[in-house]
């Protein structure tokens, strides 16, 4: 599956916005979190991102048993990689903001 260029222009442009935006512009000022609410920015779009992925895996998983298309099982390995990686990405995020908002990892 290849994606059309401006597909792909897109996804650099919202996360290069998405960085900027999420260091740079105001946020609103909570007694116990302060600043580290920027860090919900990527947290939380982390997780989802997580669950899109594996949706999207168990989707083609379940293509590949019923088609047993390679290009399906390809699909959902890629889908799973992807999924961890924002997994990890999410944990890490999560744990660096309760260190600084409760004082424990």
């Amino acid at each position: 599956m290849k994606l059309p260029i401006g597909f792909k222009i897109a996804a650099i442009v919202l996360v290069i916005y998405t960085l900027i935006a999420g260091l740079l512009m105001p946020v609103p000022t909570l007694a116990i979190l302060n600043e580290t609410i920027r860090n919900l920015y990527y947290h939380v779009t982390s997780w989802f991102a997580m669950i899109t992925m594996f949706i999207m895996a168990f989707a083609y998983s379940i293509a590949y048993l019923n088609t047993q298309k390679e290009k399906y099982d390809t699909l959902a390995k890629i889908f799973v990689q992807v999924g961890m990686v924002f997994g990890i990405i999410g944990l890490v995020t999560g744990m660096l903001w309760a260190r600084f908002t409760w004082g424990s990892y």
